[in-house]
């Protein structure tokens, strides 16, 4: 089967080289010439566990080279989500599967707005890593892929394929609970990291940081359990406070977009939790506060 790579982002260039490693085929759509430009030019430069090595991958701004590919990686950030699909899905296979590993919650709802359902694969990954520039990207740690379908069919066309790589790999039968969990890990870490301008590990050592973390937590475990998502507020405070233990010296995906002056991802976390309590009834006070404090960021540098 071919692959198809839909953003030449961190993960984007992470999964390339992973796919580049396994021998596997795959291509890489960019929808920014520049990015493409000097891939095609230099390379792409990984910097992976004490070495550092340049491979080659074809890579294009033509949209049109998904046109052969199976399976499509969807690894745009998520308010691209929407412009992602709608720009592709006219050069897709008929029969193209679509697989979402990004975060934030409501990727999934917005691909089957175009693409059927049974031809979607979701759910979370693990796997990080950080630019350096277009061209260089820096591993920073290989976790794993929890993915589900609808479709079983396509579940196990993706999982066949994964399975060539050295991935550590899980099906689930319920992806929408892997989804909220990532996404309540996500709030509870990244705008606290990116309001203060700390790494992961501060936060729990700061303990009017970690009280805010603790409130975060219980208003999302409250607005899923409300949503249909069970989820155990005690059990998932532990493993957030475990995620800051194990990435204590990470700068948070957010932190780094607001230090480059880029668009975050809130709105399809803390954003979308404060949206779902709002719809449900409920109170989210403190992930409206984180909310607020990262749009008024963002707003002083991408509104001047």
């Amino acid at each position: 089967m071919k692959a198809g790579i839909v953003g030449a982002g961190s993960l984007g260039c992470i999964f390339s080289y992973i796919f580049y490693k396994s021998d596997l085929d795959f291509v890489v759509y960019e929808k920014d010439n520049e990015t493409v430009q000097e891939i095609q030019a230099k390379g792409l430069t990984v910097s992976d566990i004490n070495k550092e090595i340049n491979i080659k991958i074809f890579i294009s701004s033509n949209v049109e080279i998904l046109s052969s590919c199976d399976l499509i990686f969807l690894l745009v950030k998520s308010y691209s989500t929407e412009e992602a699909i709608k720009s592709i899905k006219p050069y897709l296979k008929d029969n193209s599967i679509i697989i979402s590993l990004q975060n934030g919650i409501g990727n999934f709802e917005t691909i089957c707005n175009f693409i059927d359902k049974d031809q979607v694969v979701y759910g979370t990954t693990t796997i990080g890593a950080s630019k350096k520039s277009p061209s260089h990207v820096i591993a920073g740690g290989y976790g794993y892929i929890k993915i589900g379908s609808p479709s079983t069919t396509a579940l196990n066309n993706v999982v066949s394929f994964l399975n060539k790589t050295t991935i550590e790999l899980y099906s689930t039968e319920n992806p929408s609970l892997a989804v909220w969990e990532k996404a309540i890990i996500n709030a509870g870490i990244n705008p606290i990291a990116s309001v203060l301008n700390i790494t992961n590990g501060e936060i729990i050592k700061i303990p009017f940081a970690s009280s805010i973390q603790d409130s975060i937590v219980q208003e999302a475990c409250t607005v899923a359990a409300k949503s249909g998502i069970e989820m155990d507020y005690n059990s998932m405070l532990a493993t957030v406070k475990e995620v800051c233990q194990k990435t204590a010296k990470n700068k948070c995906s957010m932190l780094q977009d607001v230090l480059q002056k880029r668009k975050t991802e809130i709105d399809s976390i803390n954003g979308f939790i404060l949206k779902r309590a709002k719809k449900l009834g409920l109170a989210a006070p403190v992930n409206e506060t984180m909310f607020n404090l990262i749009k008024s960021i963002e707003e002083k540098y991408i509104n001047i």
